[in-house]
């Protein structure tokens, strides 16, 4: 007999007709059946209906009718006995975040007290229904670290489909994997979704189905290169970006501002509100160049300036037009 669990499947044999504890059986084959009201999600209907292919054995969920985990039968007979039905039980209590779990069905037969409603009607065969990411996004770090493993288990597990979904507050992200059989890609969506929001008391979205982004159908190895491109260029801005100290006999004081080393603009404002800008930078060699500043009232300043080695900032002397002596420095990085 194999018991069925995402993302793997178990071997075990079945020792004993009940589950013995130092006080005896901890259950009765009785007490561990389902009765009263239940109502299932679409998610675990299709499970159910995986299940039904599968030489079925024993399918057991959650009060809730949210979680569910099974066991099939991999030879031509299996006997679902007490032990079995146990382990069904604690394999589906596992996963169903504090909620009960009894047994719903045993082989083929629903013997869940109570319940008496078609399963299977309205089944949706694809995602349609399914509210997905539909553009790119910036992930929380717990998310982040969860796609990763997402990514890793399905890359380790080519028999394995997927689904990965997270919370719009971003708080929250779920994976879910099964076995690559009839349904397997939707119920592995689907899932992902309906747990998420069931955990998080938030709407979910579908981020990623298998190894591919919903919003643009490339890999989820794409989201997290994308990221550290945007990372790298705003490493590069951080570098690029300095502070400029502007001695100018113009005005008293000293005057502030920024220079990018990059496109070699420059933007300063004097105590009084004046503001000028880099309108030319002439580079002449790897360590000189020429530069020319303009600022609102017309006024208008040039000169050259000398690098002082990598990273270390640049020093720059000129002369506006009416003869005001200028010199600045640019600021090395930290």
């Amino acid at each position: 007999m194999k018991f069925f669990r995402t993302p793997t499947t178990f071997m075990f044999v079945a020792l004993s007709f009940c589950v013995l504890s130092l006080s005896g059986c901890l259950t009765t084959y009785d007490e561990m059946l389902g009765s009263g009201p239940l109502t299932l999600t679409k998610n675990t209907e299709i499970k159910f209906q995986e299940y039904k292919s599968r030489n079925p054995m024993v399918f057991a969920i959650s009060e809730n009718g949210f979680y569910s985990q099974y066991l099939y039968c991999p030879e031509a007979k299996c006997v679902p006995s007490s032990n079995v039905m146990y382990r069904a039980i604690k394999a589906c209590e596992e996963i169903a975040y504090g909620q009960s779990c009894k047994i719903f069905a045993i082989n083929d037969t629903i013997v869940w007290k109570g319940f008496d409603r078609p399963i299977g009607e309205n089944i949706p065969t694809d995602m349609s229904d399914l509210k997905l990411v539909k553009k790119p996004i910036e992930l929380q770090k717990t998310q982040e670290v969860a796609l990763k493993e997402y990514n890793k288990s399905l890359l380790q597990n080519p028999d394995l489909r997927g689904g990965f979904a997270i919370s719009t507050n971003g708080a929250f992200g779920w994976m879910t994997y099964y076995k690559n059989t009839r349904n397997a890609e939707i119920i592995s969506a689907i899932d992902a979704v309906l747990i998420c929001e069931e955990n998080a008391k938030s709407t979910c979205l579908l981020l990623a189905k298998d190894r591919l982004l919903t919003y643009n159908d490339l890999s989820v190895d794409t989201y997290f290169s994308q990221r550290e491109t945007r990372l790298a260029d705003a490493r590069a801005d951080v570098r690029t970006e300095r502070e400029i100290e502007v001695e100018w006999a113009k005005f008293p004081g000293k005057i502030h501002g920024t220079v990018n080393l990059n496109s070699g603009k420059v933007h300063i404002r004097s105590d009084t509100g004046l503001e000028c800008a880099g309108t030319e930078l002439r580079q002449t060699s790897q360590t000189t160049g020429f530069w020319t500043i303009k600022c609102d009232d017309g006024t208008v300043a040039q000169g050259s300036y000398r690098a002082l080695g990598p990273g270390k900032g640049s020093i720059g002397l000129g002369i506006d037009g009416e003869g005001n002596e200028l010199r600045y420095v640019i600021a090395p990085i930290d």
